[in-house]
């Protein structure tokens, strides 16, 4: 109770600060809202997203009574998830230790964790995996041996990192045999559908791919996730729990360890930086931390050692001011989460015109979740297509009247580019064999000129 307590009080900030969604956040909305339940959206065959959050959303939204819209839902999703997890490592320390202080610490680590505190109020599918992926590997010296193998199929309907926790749970109970042949009709039962409907609609495992765009964009982390570890776990936090990671239980140890390894490989090479990727990591450094500062009370505590207490007082001191000190960035983050200027300009633009159609670098799914509906995406303009072609024939066709462009925007193009650096831009175009002049006015600059919303006009073109 006092986790969750605990929970409830360091989360809360975010839950209710938190505006600022990303792109993710509103496929998963749209997925959870969308009946019959579907694997991707129409027109978005480079993403295609995982059925266990956005059904999580959809139970949440419904077992409210759906007096909590989705949007709410999904964040009540996302803060549960966390205190849960917390409440997870809580359990696991006072199940080994039988300590109610380190148990307490450990939970209170998990709950003051830089990662956690910014991220509890925002609507990531990192959330409620880091609960299965943690779950699965608590459970795992408990005497139902089924559980390791619900929670981890569950983690892999939610993530494809959840994958590494096959490796994990085989190396744990390798040496039963009905163990792993329960664990593999689990597996079969629960992920079967999804990997039956996947390979027969998509024709490939893993269904999962990005533009090149978008890839070429945010580059890969190296090395930087290292620094986001200690960034988001607090210094000190990294260094007990790797240290403590190697005291956990000897059944435990090797296949946490090859989760954690397989997790941190894979997103210092394959994904690009994001700080969201740490928060998976969490629950087992708190649980490391916890096994470290435990072994050094036993060593250091016993009478007579006055120099050992010294030293251990400073490490408890240096923990509580590195978690103290990283919390605060991480609070001053989340201000900025406040207010979505997305969301701002469309309702902009929804005063201007109701019926408003819109170009825009915006993913459609963002504008759609706050009024606009009749959207064009960016991907809809291909790299060899004439951009001002492209917006002129939206323009006859489709009465496109404004283009929104959001400098931030990973996925901003060249078209857009020059639009942003030259503000007013008119361009002369061939439009069904004469010649058009489009012009683009910037009529509203918001989130300090950083989206910039352009009047389009076009009109014949002047005579040399």
């Amino acid at each position: 109770m006092l986790i969750i307590a605990a929970g409830v009080v360091a989360f809360l900030p975010s839950f209710l600060c938190s505006r600022n969604f990303l792109a993710d956040a509103f496929y998963y909305l749209t997925l959870a809202k969308g009946l019959p339940f579907k694997y991707s959206l129409p027109s978005y065959a480079h993403f295609k997203y995982l059925p266990a959050f956005p059904a999580l959303i959809l139970l949440s939204h419904l077992l409210t009574g759906r007096l909590i819209d989705f949007m709410n839902a999904a964040k009540l999703v996302s803060m549960l998830s966390l205190i849960a997890t917390s409440v997870l490592v809580f359990d696991f320390v006072y199940y080994r230790l039988r300590s109610f202080p380190s148990a307490l610490g450990a939970g209170i680590i998990a709950i003051l964790s830089p990662a956690f505190l910014l991220f509890s109020g925002n609507i990531l599918s990192e959330l409620p995996f880091t609960f299965f992926a943690s779950a699965a590997f608590v459970f795992m010296l408990r005497k139902k041996p089924y559980l390791p193998w619900i929670f981890a199929a569950l983690a892999i309907l939610t993530r494809y990192e959840g994958i590494f926790l096959i490796p994990a749970l085989i190396i744990g109970q390798w040496r039963a045999p009905k163990k792993l042949a329960l664990g593999a009709l689990i597996m079969i039962i629960i992920c079967g559908p999804w990997v039956f409907f996947i390979l027969s609609n998509f024709g490939k495992f893993f269904a999962f791919s990005y533009p090149t765009e978008a890839i070429i964009a945010q580059g890969h982390a190296g090395f930087l996730f290292l620094w986001d570890m200690v960034r988001c776990l607090s210094p000190m936090i990294v260094v007990l729990g790797m240290a403590g990671i190697l005291l956990l239980p000897r059944a435990l140890r090797p296949g946490m360890v090859l989760f954690i390894s397989g997790y941190i490989i894979l997103h210092m090479y394959w994904h690009w930086r994001d700080a969201r990727f740490i928060v998976p990591m969490v629950p087992f450094f708190a649980l490391g931390a916890a096994f470290a500062v435990d072994r050094l009370f036993q060593t250091y505590l016993p009478p007579g050692k006055s120099s050992g207490k010294i030293a251990l007082a400073g490490i408890l001191a240096l923990t509580a001011v590195s978690l103290a000190l990283f919390d605060g960035f991480a609070f001053r983050e989340l201000a900025g989460l406040r207010r979505d200027p997305r969301k701002a300009v469309m309702q902009k633009i929804l005063q201007y015109d109701p019926s408003a159609v819109v170009l825009t670098n915006i993913e459609p799914v963002v504008c759609e979740w706050y009024g606009v509906k009749n959207v064009h995406r960016w991907s809809d303009l291909k790299r060899t297509d004439d951009a001002y072609a492209w917006a002129a024939e939206r323009y006859a066709k489709d009465g496109a009247r404004y283009l929104v462009w959001r400098k931030t925007d990973n996925f901003a193009i060249l078209f857009f580019k020059e639009l942003g650096q030259k503000g007013l831009l008119t361009k002369t175009v061939q439009l069904q064999g004469q010649a058009r002049a489009i012009a683009f006015y910037p009529i509203l600059f918001e989130d300090s000129g950083k989206m910039i919303v352009f009047s389009i006009e076009m009109n014949p073109a002047p005579k040399p």
